[in-house]
């Protein structure tokens, strides 16, 4: 998770302008999937670099800003804070946005907004951060769902975090929330992880660990408890990597049946072409999810129901490299949940690739 890498600021600036000297290729030597990959997103960084506010943000927005300055510090050149302005005026933003309470948000959803922020002042390794970041999580663990804010521990809610200003708790949420939880270090022997892994067991569709009447049996997770965009209460893909992930980081073990039931959906419904059950709606939240997760499982390849291994990081960068415009950025044609905005598709899709990097051969195939 922490990919904490420290480089010369100067070279790393100067990586953001023109290519590095390092990058210039051997004549007739093949170029490897994954110096494209970095490449691409060098390419893709340089292109948010133009796009950032005179405030240190983009989209005017600190959940984005996160994701993207995220995207800085996870590329594999593992940018830091003291690089250049592209993080550290995207820092200072957010820490403008610090409320009393310890939420970091502007207008609206500090829960979403807050989770996404801590991310991005743990992953800088930067002590000066730790007291914003402990108040942060403090404030996310205060609006978890629980018998302190109303919601008994038979509620369907229980455990469940939101946007902050939503009453609703959903999984899409505890998976950020759940992220920046561990990634601010806390104690695995803190309630708060007891009570989001039942949240996350109440939007799996598997009966054995789901006490919810709606609940079926393939294995996959849906966005609430008892409430898919997949429509009624069927799985989907975004959301079962997101039940997958968010039960790793709960310290939930990879061989629990949860997971495992998890897992099996995935590989019946293995794509890098769509959201599954979705079509191209959330696409690029979605193949952010999916890198993080497979990556986080540890496993190069990944077997499909039909016992076919794909070598999912090369799949996923390739399909992501086609879809890359000139200029650097990613957009999403179907613009539901934000995706039309290319400082958000852009900043998933170089995550996804940073969570891919690892995985791709040194050598040309």
């Amino acid at each position: 998770m922490h990919r904490i890498a420290l480089t010369l600021g100067l070279l790393a600036c100067c990586s953001l302008v023109h290519p590095p000297l390092a990058a210039a290729q051997e004549p007739g030597k093949p170029v490897t999937l994954r110096e494209q990959t970095q490449r691409s997103v060098d390419r893709a960084l340089r292109w948010l670099r133009s796009e950032q506010g005179q405030d240190g943000a983009w989209s005017g927005h600190p959940g984005i800003t996160s994701l993207v300055a995220l995207a800085y510090l996870r590329s594999p050149r593992q940018y830091s804070e003291g690089d250049g302005p592209f993080v550290d005026r995207a820092v200072a933003y957010l820490i403008s946005k610090a409320h009393p309470n310890g939420a970091i948000y502007d207008r609206d959803n500090p829960g979403y907004n807050t989770a996404l922020a801590i991310q991005l002042l743990a992953e800088s390794g930067n002590p000066a951060h730790r007291p914003l970041i402990d108040h942060a999580s403090a404030y996310l663990r205060g609006i978890q769902a629980d018998d302190a804010t109303g919601y008994p521990q038979s509620h369907k809610y229980y455990g469940g975090i939101g946007y902050g200003g939503d009453e609703r708790p959903d999984l899409s949420n505890l998976q950020i929330a759940v992220e920046a939880l561990a990634a601010a270090a806390t104690d695995p022997q803190d309630p708060a992880w007891g009570r989001a892994i039942q949240f996350i067991s109440r939007c799996q569709n598997r009966s054995e660990s789901n006490d919810q009447p709606w609940a079926a049996n393939d294995g996959g997770f849906v966005y609430a408890p008892g409430e898919s965009f997949a429509g009624a209460t069927r799985s989907y893909g975004s959301m079962t990597f997101a039940g997958i992930k968010s039960l790793l980081f709960a310290h939930v073990d990879k061989s629990d049946p949860r997971v495992v039931a998890g897992v099996d959906w995935a590989r019946s419904h293995y794509s890098v072409e769509e959201n599954p059950g979705l079509g191209q709606q959330g696409y690029y939240y979605y193949v952010d999810t999916f890198a993080r997760t497979l990556a986080l499982l540890g496993e190069p390849t990944f077997k499909s129901a039909d016992n076919t291994a794909h070598q999912w990081a090369e799949e996923l960068a390739r399909r992501l490299l086609a879809l890359q415009d000139e200029a650097g950025w990613w957009s999403n044609p179907v613009g539901r949940w934000w995706e039309g905005n290319k400082h958000l598709a852009t900043a998933h899709a170089c995550l996804a690739l940073a969570a891919c990097y690892p995985f791709l051969a040194d050598e040309a195939k």
